[in-house]
């Protein structure tokens, strides 16, 4: 296919995987296959019988490689399709989303096999919407923004500015009435929720260890005689780091009729330096979530003296930062 516009300079040979299966032949099998496609992408006849035990191998599907692949699983057809790919031993690699594809052990030995590629002085296009595949693959990372480079640089940097350009809040104040993400089946009684420090003063910058207050303007849409709040506290990646609740809390609140503001307290934030994002629910007791959004706003944590020690926290240690204390006793 011809680009509208512009060119690309090519220098080497490509092998991309841009789809699960592109280039296959679903009456064809597994062993046909193979043939087929690394004969579309460039490899001769006695290099695929070469590698083709490796090929097999990698892809985990020896049971299965004399049967046609139009009954194979999406899982089967992405690993046979990424092995032949990933044994054409290119000088550049593009490989578009396809690891959303097949279970945790393949995808962490995609990325080992990319990373080698890398390693070996070859290009590898890696392109993908996780941020933490990103991070552990690429050093450098481009941002497209509807089609034109937006950023390009070192891949923190450029991660962050992706994170910044999305559709999280990064102000510390968010009206949520129509916030674009909120779950579809929600009814929406959260209004707005604003971060606050100890002296009432909207922040989206903190502190490691220092006291914060988040304040959510609530509207029943119905009376609630039992009602439950929930913040999910994410890292920048999306993984969860921790949760707080009214239902695991001291804390019974009494049955809501009119609009309110629901203030939950943290004497300390227990988090290393870092951006990190918070989900919000409220509904009813026995975990009926009337009202729910995700990553609806975010927010910076700083490093400090967290343990009075004059230590300074690094965010390589990890996302949680706990006080501990040591001692040695004689062995009996």
């Amino acid at each position: 296919t011809e680009p509208t516009e512009g060119y690309v300079d090519i220098t080497g040979r490509i092998a991309s995987l841009l789809e699960v299966g592109t280039g296959f032949h679903p009456e064809l099998t597994g062993r046909e296959n193979i043939f087929l496609n690394g004969s579309i992408l460039g490899m001769k006849r006695a290099e695929i019988r070469q590698k083709f035990d490796e090929i097999v191998a990698f892809a985990e599907v020896e049971k299965f490689i004399d049967t046609p692949v139009k009954h194979y699983s999406s899982g089967m057809y992405v690993r046979l399709a990424f092995a032949v790919a990933a044994h054409l031993d290119p000088e550049i690699l593009l490989v578009d989303e396809v690891l959303a594809v097949g279970d945790t052990a393949f995808q962490k030995k995609c990325l080992g096999k990319m990373d080698d590629v890398a390693k070996e002085g070859r290009t590898v296009l890696f392109v993908s919407h996780n941020m933490a595949a990103v991070e552990n693959l690429c050093g450098r990372a481009i941002l497209l923004d509807h089609g034109k480079v937006s950023s390009v640089g070192d891949v923190k940097d450029v991660i962050a500015a992706y994170l910044d350009s999305g559709i999280i809040s990064h102000e510390g104040d968010v009206d949520l009435t129509s916030h674009p993400t909120r779950r579809r089946d929600a009814v929406a009684l959260l209004k707005r929720v604003r971060l606050l420090d100890t002296d009432g003063n909207v922040k989206d910058r903190f502190h490691c260890g220092e006291p914060m207050r988040i304040e959510l303007t609530f509207e029943p849409a119905v009376n609630l005689k039992t009602p439950e709040f929930g913040i999910g506290v994410d890292d920048w990646m999306g993984s969860r780091i921790f949760s707080i609740t009214t239902y695991f809390s001291d804390s019974e609140l009494p049955s809501l009729e009119s609009a309110c503001r629901i203030i939950c307290h943290l004497d300390e934030i227990p988090l290393a330096p870092g951006r990190y994002t918070l989900s919000l629910s409220a509904g009813t007791s026995h975990n009926t979530v009337i009202d729910a959004l995700d990553s609806a706003v975010s927010f910076d944590v700083e490093s400090v003296d967290f343990y009075g020690n004059g230590r300074i926290p690094d965010p390589g240690l990890g996302r949680v930062l706990v006080r501990s204390r040591w001692e040695t006793q004689p062995q009996r």
